[in-house]
């Protein structure tokens, strides 16, 4: 059996991620300070709100973004034969059944070098593209999504 991979070993390619960038912000209740007087004792002691750091991670709506060029250096092949739901005699579907021409489907998994192989971080082909400009449009797609359907 002769499987394509939509991509190579060795080739690189733009991963996408869907990550909040937060950022800090001075705290509202010691504003700024990192400590609050006590009522009645007039003494001071560390803010609850931000723990004396005088700041709080304040972190925005996730969006998608591109977050670099990495290089495939494992792929997974995974070919699944099964009946279509309309062929299906049973609520089940991984049992009862053979092999049937026309039915297979195939699913990859990429790992790369940067993010470890064996161990490290797996992708899809849904979060990896083969430009930057691809990798963009998709981010530009799926954010324009969020908006229209927020979560």
């Amino acid at each position: 059996m002769n499987i394509e991979t939509p991509f190579d070993l060795g080739q690189k390619v733009w991963r996408i991620q869907n990550a909040s960038n937060p950022h800090r912000k001075p705290c509202k209740v010691c504003e700024g300070t990192g400590m609050v007087t006590v009522p009645r004792r007039e003494k001071q002691i560390l803010c609850p709100d931000c723990n004396g750091r005088a700041w709080i991670k304040v972190y925005p709506p996730a969006q998608w973004n591109v977050m670099g060029e990495i290089t495939i250096g494992m792929i997974t092949a995974i070919a699944i034969n099964k009946l279509k739901d309309e062929e299906k005699e049973t609520i089940f579907d991984n049992t009862g059944h053979y092999f049937k021409e026309g039915n297979t489907t195939f699913k990859f998994e990429y790992m790369c070098y940067e993010t470890g192989l064996g161990s490290g971080s797996l992708y899809n082909d849904n979060w990896i593209f083969a430009t930057q400009e691809e990798a963009q449009a998709e981010c530009d797609r799926r954010n324009s999504e969020l908006v229209q359907h927020p979560q």
